[in-house]
């Protein structure tokens, strides 16, 4: 298993690493992501976002998005998990630039506790 990690206090390894990106993201198997440690009610919205992954595929494999519809409705009513997920969203890891190449990897895995 190979490992990325760009140091962000060594600007001059994360300059020549970030150019390198774009190439290193179309090789790879499996992007892990970790987006810090658990806080905030990051646990909960990691499980909301696993959970609206779930509804939409077997809505996708039904032909309906009625279970989708349903779960958004009762999700409107959770704020806990809206405010959870607002917090995780706002951490520093989205304001990078190579997310885009993180994200979009389709083998993309995401933790916000240890792994």
């Amino acid at each position: 298993m190979d490992a990325l990690y760009i140091d962000q206090s060594n600007i001059y390894e994360r300059n020549v690493q970030v150019t390198q990106i774009k190439d290193i993201y179309k090789r790879v198997q499996r992007v892990i992501v970790w987006l810090g440690p658990s806080a905030d009610g990051s646990d909960r919205a990691m499980d909301l976002i696993k959970n609206i992954f779930i509804v939409s595929v077997q809505a996708q494999r039904a032909g309906t998005s009625s279970d989708v519809d349903a779960f958004l409705n009762r999700l409107e009513q959770d704020e806990t998990s809206i405010i959870a997920l607002n917090r995780l969203l706002r951490r520093d890891w989205w304001s990078r630039a190579w997310i885009i190449q993180e994200i979009s990897t389709p083998r993309s895995q995401f933790y916000s506790t240890a792994i």
